[in-house]
């Protein structure tokens, strides 16, 4: 038995219908102001950074050779990650819990720009994207900085 077509279906758009211009406004209307998703919990300005940061970590370990990519590189993904993984727990923490974990996260994120000084003056990474990185962990350990201040009041 075939498919009805559009002129055969009983439940279609009448003519008026289809050729109004309600469908293209609202097409418009959703394609001018998108829908966003609602805000997440998380995405306060340290944990923002510190993904942007793993972003353009990740984005730059294909560019690295073999051999780097597997030694200081994957190191410093993994530091990156922790970082991240101790400032989403500082963010659910409770005020009191929280001072150790940043101060952790602070170790952790002198290690890396450590690592990525290393990495830059053996020039795994290209001088651009070194002071890129470098600028966004500065970034990155002044806001931990501020924390850790403002916690211990």
């Amino acid at each position: 038995m075939p498919r009805r077509n559009s002129r055969q279906a009983k439940k279609r758009f009448s003519k008026e219908i289809i050729s109004s211009n309600i469908f293209k406004f609202s097409f418009l209307i959703l394609k001018l102001w998108p829908i966003t998703p609602p805000p997440d919990r998380f995405n306060i300005s340290l944990v923002h950074k510190v993904c942007e940061l793993y972003k353009n970590i990740y984005l730059l370990a294909a560019k690295i050779p073999k051999k780097d990519r597997f030694g200081i590189f994957l190191k410093i993904e993994n530091l990156c990650l922790e970082i991240l993984n101790l400032a989403i727990a500082a963010t659910i923490e409770a005020k009191a819990d929280k001072l150790p974990l940043l101060k952790r996260a602070r170790i952790k994120i002198e290690i890396l720009k450590r690592l990525f000084r290393v990495a830059g003056e053996l020039k795994i990474i290209e001088n651009k994207k070194y002071i890129n990185i470098e600028l966004d962990l500065q970034e990155i350990s002044k806001m931990t900085n501020g924390w850790i201040k403002y916690l211990n009041g």
